[in-house]
């Protein structure tokens, strides 16, 4: 301590005392929370106390002059905002993370529904039709047989197409299957123009040869008269079934296909 001329004494207080008296002064006039830095500041020292265990208390006044704030500024700060203060601090604790996008689990279509349970969508009640195989072949439907079918020919029968064809001058030009219209119609319709045609095919050299014998005799019998004027069917002495003669007067057999092209140019 030092005195004046007047004899005054006089303090002299170091020049950096004065100055950091006076900062802190000034300091002490600007609240926490003013400066970006002040709430990172209390949110570390309140996380250290946590992971050290350390009081709250303690804490708070160790900051006291920290970044020009006494302790009693940081205590009324924390107590201002407390739960902020401390859901940055848990944020630290345990940090919040984004859930990570687990890996697809790989889908496995369901089988298709079977046809019977299948829906069209419009209406549940509406069902697709079943599909199958069927087990079995369905059975040949037999057809009707003609008056006529499986009618064997008689002895009598070939003596009529030999008189039958005694009567046309123009015999072989005539289509093979028209030609016997006149003799189907007339004497036995049950039997039809093919049915004779193919039996004249089976038998045509024993016909032939009778007819040569008619025109060669110049005896047309009297039951073979002109195609147009046939009489009815008749008996002759002896007539009898041929052996063999099985045709059916609707179709004939395979190997005996009849073709309606006639046998000549001419019809």
């Amino acid at each position: 301590m030092s005195f004046n001329s007047c004899g005054t004494p006089v303090m002299h207080i170091p020049s950096a005392e004065i100055q950091a008296f006076l900062e802190a002064s000034f300091n002490a006039a600007v609240p926490v929370g003013c400066t970006p830095a002040d709430k990172d500041i209390l949110v570390n020292a309140i996380y250290s106390a946590k992971q050290n265990n350390l009081d709250y208390l303690d804490i708070l006044n160790s900051l006291h002059g920290t970044n020009g704030h006494v302790a009693a500024q940081w205590k009324d700060y924390y107590l201002a905002h407390v739960h902020e203060i401390d859901r940055l601090v848990s944020e630290r604790i345990t940090p919040v993370t984004t859930p990570v996008r687990g890996a697809k689990k790989p889908r496995f279509s369901s089988p298709s529904p079977t046809p019977s349970t299948l829906s069209l969508g419009s209406s549940d009640s509406e069902e697709l039709p079943e599909f199958f195989t069927p087990t079995s072949t369905p059975s040949k439907v037999s057809q009707p047989r003609s008056p006529g079918n499986g009618v064997p020919f008689r002895q009598g029968e070939l003596n009529k197409m030999a008189g039958y064809i005694a009567t046309l001058d123009d015999w072989e030009s005539r289509n093979r299957v028209s030609r016997w219209n006149g003799l189907s119609a007339t004497t036995t319709p049950f039997r039809s123009p093919g049915a004779w045609e193919a039996h004249y095919r089976k038998r045509k050299d024993i016909i032939d040869n009778l007819v040569e014998q008619l025109l060669e005799s110049h005896q047309i019998p009297t039951n073979a008269p002109s195609e147009s004027a046939w009489g009815p069917p008749q008996q002759y002495p002896g007539d009898h079934y041929l052996e063999g003669s099985s045709y059916e007067t609707g179709s004939t057999s395979s190997s005996e296909t009849l073709s309606d092209a006639p046998s000549s140019d001419s019809d």
